[in-house]
């Protein structure tokens, strides 16, 4: 008689010799989790020590929320982690803070804007104030500061002044961490020099680039940084080729027709917004194309002007 021969399949069999090794883990992450952390260092290798210390300490597909800083007023300073990237960085946030965005997460045109306005208000401590700055970027605590240049406290115009040093402190650091082996926290200090009617110094070529689809390469932090719109001749459109266009027309000098103003009050040629290819991904998804090419342009005529 027979005997009758069982093939397994070949599933079952490999499912005997290897496991996954692998995790499964819920896409929703848990609850947050607050701190009340007093973060130092002495300068900017202190404390990108001192985040790698705590950050060791989380725990994976956890929402982390630090309050690190008190203001005068009462308000906190916190940070949320993660963040999209998922990486070392985090969100600096504000209690009772309103971007224009309309959430508590103060951006770089919210610092400049508030400095000119204290510069406008006050002009003779323009250089006080920038002395000031200066001394943060060297990783000096606000209060120091303040207590340095007690002047500082006519500046009530916008944010009161420690609030914005404190806000200037954290956004500092947090470029460095996610520039960690970039451009740091110069990227924000040529913003910040901008202000004060100082042209950046430092090369386009060096700033972390974002690459659309349509191969345009376009400085990160910018596309990061431009307000979202949704409306207009400019929806769905590529901010990044809009970014391109603006830094070449004001590259090689071209004359334009700013015929276009969005409801930021920047202004852009039309027919260069009509041609625009579209894009809804990356950075530039949702942003301001007009708010695009006049960063282009505007960042085009600073180089030109350092050269």
């Amino acid at each position: 008689m027979a005997k009758a021969v069982f093939w397994a399949p070949a599933e079952l069999v490999m499912a005997t010799a290897i496991r996954r090794k692998s995790q499964l883990f819920s896409k929703n992450l848990k609850p947050t989790r607050s701190f009340g952390e007093r973060i130092e260092g002495a300068d900017r290798l202190g404390l990108k020590r001192a985040f790698a210390e705590i950050w060791l300490k989380e725990s994976p597909f956890q929402k982390y929320r630090y309050t690190v800083e008190i203001c005068d007023d009462g308000q906190e300073i916190y940070l949320v982690r993660p963040t999209r990237s998922h990486g070392l960085d985090f969100e600096v946030r504000v209690k009772g803070f309103k971007s224009k965005s309309g959430s508590e997460r103060p951006a770089h045109g919210d610092v400049t804007k508030d400095l000119q306005s204290k510069i406008a208000s006050h002009p003779e401590l323009k250089s006080t104030l920038y002395e000031a700055v200066c001394e943060i970027y060297d990783c000096k605590e606000p209060e120091e500061v303040i207590s340095k240049h007690p002047e500082l406290e006519k500046l009530t115009i916008g944010l009161p002044i420690d609030k914005s040093l404190r806000i200037i402190k954290w956004l500092f650091i947090e470029q460095d961490l996610t520039y960690w082996l970039g451009t740091g926290r110069n990227m924000f200090m040529s913003g910040i020099e901008g202000a004060f009617g100082l042209t950046s110094h430092l090369f386009v070529e060096d700033m972390p680039k974002h690459k659309c689809s349509h191969k345009k390469k376009v400085p990160r932090h910018i596309l990061k940084e431009l307000p979202f719109s949704q409306g207009g001749v400019g929806r769905h459109k590529c901010a990044a080729c809009a970014f391109s266009i603006g830094y070449a027309d004001g590259t090689e000098g071209h004359s334009t027709t700013l015929d276009y103003q969005c409801r930021h009050h920047n202004r852009a040629p039309k027919q260069t917004l009509d041609s625009l290819p579209f894009s809804q991904s990356g950075p530039g998804r949702h942003k301001c194309v007009v708010c695009a090419y006049h960063e282009g342009l505007a960042l085009a005529k600073a180089v030109n002007n350092r050269a």
